[in-house]
């Protein structure tokens, strides 16, 4: 009898568990819930699950800004930047307070996947517009001063390095593309005098050998070699040989050895690529540059 009653009681509990699932899967998520959701999977990188519960949110209220937002970061993080672009400028729209907020940042957001399309003029437009709103924020927006570069603005360029080396003064890539900038106005042999010097070693393997190939005090064999004897991960290996591929090209750039530069900066955007900033850079180096079209005349497979 104690069994029976304890097997009919397992029983209803069963049921009523099965019912309380079946009615909370009946249940369509809220906003709430998608925007959650959209936020969890963009942390860790699941960008189409991010894109499809945000556009979930916006088909049920098209004017959800915060819908706009996380989308528009998934999309960059897809690297499909126009769609990015769209939604970071329907924020804007829809909710300037917002959108400009410090917790959002949507000039700035909308900066970076500009920079990553190919609008250099555009992102330096919204990240003037931001740096107008914190201008505290100017000494470390390293960011703006390779738009400029790629917009020709050379000059503005220069100064902004010059800044960040106040805040960040052991960090070889500021010293390299103040010389870019600098190599554009008063030529490579005076940049490289003007070269600004390191307040401490720039720990990433092989950026000390960079440093020194724009210095005049090593040779490009150097820097591969540095790369090529990195100790580490497969990680830390492959951002060595991105680092020193995407370095060289530039390098070679300056130096007006053209086809070194392509050779290189396709190397480094895509065989030995970075997932993070300066990967972009790279693969929208190549872009702009147009050396991932097909040379005139090539072989079809």
């Amino acid at each position: 009898m104690r069994l029976s009653c304890t097997v009919a009681a397992s029983v209803l509990l069963l049921l009523m568990s099965v019912t309380g699932r079946a009615a909370d899967e009946e249940k369509p998520p809220s906003i709430g819930d998608l925007l959650q959701q959209a936020d969890v999977a963009l942390r860790r990188g699941a960008y189409k699950d991010a894109i499809s519960a945000t556009s979930k949110v916006i088909k049920q209220r098209p004017d959800e800004p915060r819908a706009y937002v996380l989308r528009a970061m998934a999309y960059e993080g897809a690297k499909d930047y126009a769609r990015s672009i769209a939604d970071f400028d329907r924020v804007i729209k829809l909710d300037p307070k917002t959108a400009l907020s410090r917790a959002i940042r949507a000039d700035d957001r909308r900066g970076d996947a500009k920079l990553k399309h190919g609008d250099m003029k555009g992102a330096v437009a919204d990240f003037d517009a931001f740096l107008k709103r914190v201008p505290e924020a100017e000494p470390y927006h390293w960011r703006r001063g390779i738009a400029f570069y790629y917009a020709k603005q050379f000059k503005r360029g220069v100064a902004q390095f010059e800044s960040h080396k106040d805040v960040n003064g052991s960090d070889v890539e500021n010293s390299v593309w103040h010389f870019l900038c600098n190599a554009q106005l008063v030529g490579t042999d005076k940049a490289r005098d003007a070269l600004i010097p390191l307040k401490g070693p720039d720990g990433r393997v092989p950026m000390m050998k960079v440093f020194d190939l724009f210095a005049g005090k090593a040779t490009p064999a150097d820097v591969l070699k540095a790369a090529e004897s990195a100790d580490g991960s497969v990680r830390q290996s492959e951002a060595a040989m991105f680092y020193a591929h995407l370095y060289l090209g530039l390098y070679h750039e300056a130096m007006g050895k053209a086809g070194l530069a392509k050779k290189h900066m396709r190397l480094a955007a895509t065989k030995h690529t970075s997932p993070y900033y300066m990967g972009d850079v790279a693969r929208v180096h190549v872009r702009l540059r147009k050396w991932d079209k097909r040379e005139e005349g090539a072989k079809k497979p």
